[in-house]
């Protein structure tokens, strides 16, 4: 003899139920590590804050040492001191033109084609992106064809946040694997 039978939609109920439970309970863990992390957090910020207030005075002490004796940065004009970058780069400046159309027409005349394509923008093409957050009947009006529109299964939790907290967890807990192992 066989139990009873299951109906489609109470078999999804009782799943989603089993589902519920289980995003309780993992809630239920990431409130205990965040809170844990969060007493970390408040020991730690006192001298957090204070190195971080005391790094830019130093870092524009030696900022000015540099621009003081900026012979010492001909060549090279960087060295890397203790983890620091120190030393002079070429300031990139801004660059203006009055008319593009003059720009392009010399950069055609003065560099070779390859050069020229990269420098020159010139493609017109429709946003995809843009596109996409039209109704189907302006798309087609527009001559856009939809393909494969219609219904998809949905199964998403609507607590989305503990979905990130659980990921920020996952990848903090990855890096530190990795860190370990290095």
């Amino acid at each position: 003899m066989t139990g009873p039978i299951r109906l489609p939609m109470e078999e999804i109920e009782q799943l989603a139920a089993d589902a519920r439970l289980r995003r309780d309970q993992l809630n239920k863990h990431c409130n205990i590590l965040q809170d844990s992390i969060q007493e970390i957090m408040r020991q730690a910020a006192p001298a957090i804050q204070r190195e971080s207030e005391i790094i830019p005075t130093i870092e524009q002490q030696i900022a000015d040492l540099v621009e003081a004796n900026q012979s010492l940065f001909a060549k090279p004009k960087t060295r890397v001191l203790h983890g620091f970058k120190i030393g002079l780069r070429k300031k990139p400046g801004k660059i203006t033109w009055k008319k593009a159309a003059n720009v392009v027409a010399r950069i055609k005349k003065q560099m070779s084609i390859l050069d020229a394509a990269k420098l020159i923008r010139s493609e017109e093409v429709p946003d995809k992106e843009a596109l996409e957050k039209l109704p189907t009947k302006t798309l087609r009006a527009l001559g856009i064809s939809v393909i494969d529109a219609g219904d998809v299964v949905v199964v998403n939790p609507t607590d989305t946040d503990l979905d990130k907290m659980v990921k920020g967890f996952m990848d903090a807990a990855q890096t530190a694997v990795e860190d370990q192992a290095a």
